[in-house]
């Protein structure tokens, strides 16, 4: 729930005012053609991919686009590209929205894409991503924290 604040039309990110926000949901599989189930879904998440709210720039071109999902979706990087797509009909089943000759820029997803405010999925082109979960533990100071374990490097 947003609340109403005068100063953000002045927020800026990476030094430009944000025009376009939008939920993104990454999928693993480069052959993915449906909805993940939620058990997929919790899956997906706990690897790094799922879903995640993307904040552009207005003025966002397709290497913006490009860069900033794969700053969100870091495993992104590994798929030789990405593909995005809607949910069509059958509401399961995964549309492909054509990009354009230059790629999916800010202004393209606004208006030309169809998406309007439903979820994008973001389908790897050439690689199936990395699946293993993100690692619970951290570094901490030189002692690696698991749980309620520590032990010394």
């Amino acid at each position: 729930h947003l609340h109403p604040n005068r100063n953000f039309r002045n927020l800026l990110v990476n030094g430009k005012r944000p025009c376009r926000t939008h939920d993104f949901f990454c999928l693993g599989s480069r052959q993915a053609v449906s909805v993940p189930s939620g058990a997929q879904k919790i899956t997906l998440q706990n690897a790094g991919l799922g879903r995640r709210k993307v904040v552009f720039s207005c003025k966002g071109t397709a290497l913006d686009v490009k860069t900033k999902l794969e700053s969100v979706f870091p495993k992104l990087k590994a798929g030789g590209g990405f593909e995005l797509l809607r949910s069509g009909s059958p509401s399961s089943k995964l549309s492909l929205i054509t990009p354009p000759s230059g790629g999916y820029s800010v202004a393209f997803l606004r208006n030309a894409s169809g998406l309007g405010q439903a979820l994008a999925y973001i389908r790897p082109l050439q690689k199936d991503l990395d699946m293993l979960e993100n690692q619970s533990t951290e570094q901490v100071s030189g002692y690696k924290t698991s749980l309620n374990e520590t032990t010394a490097p």
